[in-house]
């Protein structure tokens, strides 16, 4: 489980470009286990009274055979690790410099293979102005949503198999697979939630960023000439959104994936502990 959510990429990043309030000296030291209580219910509390036992039996021996951890799965939950990580980095790396530096010089996202903005942006990228209302921000919104589905679904299967890992070794590890699950299932709602509010808070950053650059141009001359694209050029608004967007992709990939890195943690400092 991650305890220090506040401190985490994501969170600073919100802070910094969002203007989402930032973790505030003393309140965000409370005891873990008392800001754990405010996202459970009296119903995870009988649950917990349930799961408590569970451990407690597992601690007796009660659980499958224990088998030592090994080297060897260590090395092969890392590579699956790496492998899931990988695959959605690339499908993050949508919207990246190299494709909207193509765009803005008139070639084009296609010019560039495995290169392209989002949905419904491509469009946009020779026109001077891109036309107001909300439709400017839902292509960006649907691709971070989508993205969103493919890290839970393929994180949710990553971290289920590293818990069988674990379930199959020995009581200590039986015991935090099984806490494990049982946390992620009672937290899931909370945490959905939690990263839901990411894409309308960057949407309030993409509005910034917009009016920024429609009250300059309101200051410029009206025979002032701004080059077709110049927006998704450096320096121009949505190459700087555009890389925001992307950096907070990754900021909830990585924070996503704390939970996964911590189970694994787990199983090589058992490792570790038997070495010695």
């Amino acid at each position: 489980m991650q305890t220090n959510f506040t401190s985490s990429a994501l969170v600073r990043l919100l802070a910094e470009r969002a203007g989402v309030p930032g973790p505030v000296s003393g309140g965000a030291e409370r005891d873990f286990a008392e800001r754990l209580s405010q996202w459970l219910s009296a119903f995870d509390a009988i649950t917990l009274r349930g799961v408590q036992q569970q451990l407690q039996a597992l601690a007796d021996g009660t659980g499958a055979p224990a088998t030592p951890p090994t080297e060897a799965q260590l090395a092969a939950l890392k590579k699956l690790l790496e492998r899931v990580r990988g695959s959605l980095m690339r499908g993050l790396a949508d919207v990246n410099a190299a494709a909207v530096a193509s765009a803005a010089a008139g070639q084009g996202p296609a010019s560039l293979p495995g290169m392209r903005l989002p949905a419904g942006m491509s469009k946009y990228v020779d026109q001077t102005d891109l036309p107001g209302g909300e439709g400017t921000y839902a292509a960006f919104q649907q691709r971070y949503l989508d993205q969103q589905r493919q890290m839970e679904t393929k994180i949710a299967s990553l971290r289920a198999h590293v818990r069988q890992v674990l379930s199959a070794s020995t009581p200590r590890l039986q015991q935090l697979a099984a806490l494990d699950a049982a946390m992620d299932k009672m937290i899931d709602a909370r945490r959905q939630q939690l990263l839901g509010r990411v894409s309308p808070l960057l949407e309030r950053r993409f509005d910034q960023l917009r009016q920024a650059h429609e009250a300059s141009r309101a200051a410029q001359p009206p025979d002032a000439a701004t080059a077709p694209g110049a927006e998704w050029r450096p320096g121009g608004w949505l190459h700087g959104f555009s890389r925001e967007w992307q950096e907070a992709l990754v900021a909830e990939l990585e924070v996503r994936l704390q939970p996964v890195v911590g189970l694994m943690e787990a199983f090589g400092n058992e490792i570790e502990k038997r070495i010695q």
